[in-house]
């Protein structure tokens, strides 16, 4: 049998008082441990009896963070789970903005399950850890820790190098080991989800994403993500608001006698989407209001009270909101030519 030393120590003081020693890192199995004094003059030793001391404590074979999960961009949710003795031991959640530090316990919980979070959302991502104590031994350090640095996926979104152009980028960190691919989700106006063409299945963590022609107004996207092991399981991210400036188109002439009938009126052209609290005003150059209209299809055919106006230099004001997003006034010049 062949002993090591795990400590030394000083001649204690005598006293009838039961000297005591404790360490950490003791690995399951049968250990034997005895006290050997040393005298530094004449080099005896003095060896006490064999104690024989069998060490199985509970035991967690497995022990990870299966996701981080932001619901409906309220909360988030946190699953981890274990294999082995799972019943002995007591779990606690904490939470961190930053990665390996600055963590404070926000749950404690008995058997493995999905903890429910409630940090500040838009906060930035929120990174997790979940340790593991025996329940009935008087341990000062956890057992087991889950390994690896875990957060949610946290979406931000910037204006772009150009008109209508958005720059979308996203933080996620998790182990090593794992691999996750992202798809962009678009809200559709009856609250469902859609995929953001260019951006599905990929592992890359941005996206300039340049808004259609038909796309005006207010928007809602979130990443979503999932593990390529567990394709079936997703994952979100909180979501963030973009608004697309419309596309509006505004004629600088009309010529009544025109083959074209779209040349016959001056009328705005709005693009994707139909204008609320439409008004078109038409004036003279002295002012006089010749032509008004709440309606984006009724346009002015270059003509007063009935009466056919002179080729000239007129003014035109037009106001308008995109559905769901901000109003607009613009104002101008139009050519009526013959």
């Amino acid at each position: 049998m062949t002993f090591e030393i795990i400590e030394t120590f000083d001649q204690p003081p005598t006293s009838d008082e039961l000297q005591e020693y404790s360490f950490e890192g003791l690995e399951p199995g049968q250990h034997f441990f005895r006290i050997q004094s040393f005298n530094s003059e004449n080099g005896y030793t003095s060896t006490s009896n064999v104690r024989p001391f069998g060490y199985n404590p509970p035991q967690l074979e497995y022990f990870v963070i299966d996701f981080v999960d932001v619901v409906e961009n309220q909360e988030i949710q946190v699953s981890f789970s274990g294999t082995g003795d799972t019943d002995d031991f007591y779990y606690e959640v904490d939470r961190s903005t930053e990665a390996g530090t600055g963590y404070e316990t926000v749950a404690g919980m008995l058997p493995p399950e999905v903890f429910t979070d409630f940090p500040d959302i838009q906060s930035g991502p929120w990174f997790y850890r979940v340790k593991a104590w025996l329940k009935d031994w008087a341990c000062e350090l956890p057992g087991y820790e889950t390994e690896g640095v875990f957060s949610s996926i946290f979406l931000e979104v910037g204006p772009g190098n150009k008109s209508r152009s958005f720059d979308f980028s996203w933080s996620h960190f998790y182990p090593a080991d794992l691999q996750f691919l992202y798809r962009l989700m678009v809200m559709t106006e009856k609250g469902d989800w859609e995929l953001v063409p260019g951006v599905v299945d990929t592992e890359m963590q941005s996206f300039v994403f340049d808004a259609p022609s038909d796309m005006a107004g207010k928007f809602v996207f979130k990443i979503e993500g999932y593990e390529q092991e567990q394709p079936l399981r997703t994952i979100s991210s909180n979501y963030v608001t973009i608004e697309v400036e419309p596309v509006v188109f505004i004629p600088n002439a009309l010529r009544p006698d025109s083959q074209n009938p779209d040349n016959t009126v001056f009328k705005p052209v709005f693009q994707g989407f139909t204008p609320e609290g439409y008004e078109l005003y038409i004036f003279n150059r002295w002012g006089q209001q010749l032509f008004s209209s709440t309606s984006p299809e009724l346009g002015w055919d270059g003509s007063y009270d009935g009466r056919t106006l002179s080729p000239g230099v007129y003014t035109y004001q037009v106001r308008y909101q995109v559905p769901g997003g901000k109003g607009y006034e613009k104002s101008g010049v139009v050519n009526l030519v013959y």
